[in-house]
């Protein structure tokens, strides 16, 4: 696997500054949609993060904002279970920010600097050199082994685990996309 995401790392070069910044960058748009709805940072990743399996980056962006905004009645593309949890977050309920790859991406929208990685399908396709479809990769202890995975290949490249997360998410991507 570690191989893998170095090989990704490697081919993924126009990438590697956006991916530097990634995180970063989506943070300061986070914080001003807080300023703006006059709601706590850690809701506003929070919505965020719940929405995101399964939907662009711009339709989370937009479905959050609906969200701070109240607005029930939006079509939202995002799973209807993920809609009703944004909801209870947006309500202080931050319970409901559950799952690993949820989790690790609410935290660093909130902490760009923090030391996680998200995992997601495009993630593990870059770590297992494929295509990945479906769910079977999700389990907590395999998570960790993929996590661990770009650990041990930024510490190769000497680079945030983040940041190669990051980088050859946008490079898998537009590669499979």
């Amino acid at each position: 696997m570690v191989q893998n995401i170095v090989s990704a790392w490697d081919k993924a070069t126009d990438y590697h500054s956006h991916g530097r910044e990634w995180y970063e960058s989506a943070h300061t748009y986070l914080a001003g949609l807080a300023t703006v709805y006059n709601t706590p940072l850690a809701n506003v990743a929070g919505i965020t993060a719940v929405l995101s399996p399964s939907v662009s980056w711009d339709i989370n962006l937009l479905e959050t904002e609906q969200v701070l905004l109240d607005n029930r009645d939006f079509r939202y593309r995002a799973y209807r279970e993920n809609v009703d949890k944004a909801f209870a977050v947006r309500g202080g309920d931050l319970s409901r920010i559950r799952g690993p790859k949820v989790i690790a991406f609410a935290t660093l929208l909130l902490h760009p600097r923090a030391h996680t990685v998200v995992v997601d399908r495009h993630a593990l396709s870059v770590a297992l050199g494929f295509k990945v479809e479906g769910r079977g990769y999700n389990t907590l202890p395999r998570i960790r082994k993929f996590q661990t995975a770009y650990v041990d290949a930024a510490l190769h490249l000497g680079e945030k685990a983040s940041h190669v997360q990051a980088a050859t998410w946008l490079w898998i991507r537009e590669k499979t996309e």
